[in-house]
């Protein structure tokens, strides 16, 4: 989640109970450390929120930059879902 300054993956939660199997997808957010719309500080929110909300594994990196996607930060982000789902796999054997 890139840009966001609320946590719409909690309330897509409560409206499709159970969510356990959703609530278990890594989240990654991605905040720019001169975005005025979705600052850091809302991110970091959004991130408290979703771990009180059940969500197990969230991450949350801030960037040089505005309201935009990082590239940099996109790349970290797949490469960190490829690290996530290994875990997972290694878990389930």
């Amino acid at each position: 989640m890139g840009a966001v300054n609320e946590d719409y993956a909690s309330e897509t939660a409560r409206l499709y109970d159970p969510a356990t199997a959703f609530k278990a997808v890594p989240i990654y957010l991605s905040s720019g450390t001169d975005d005025k719309v979705a600052t850091v500080e809302h991110h970091e929110h959004v991130k408290e929120n979703l771990l009180h909300n059940g969500f197990k594994t969230v991450r949350l990196e801030a960037f040089r930059g505005g309201h935009d996607l990082s590239q940099t930060g996109l790349q970290k982000a797949l490469m960190w879902f490829i690290e996530e789902y290994g875990k997972e796999s290694t878990e389930t054997k």
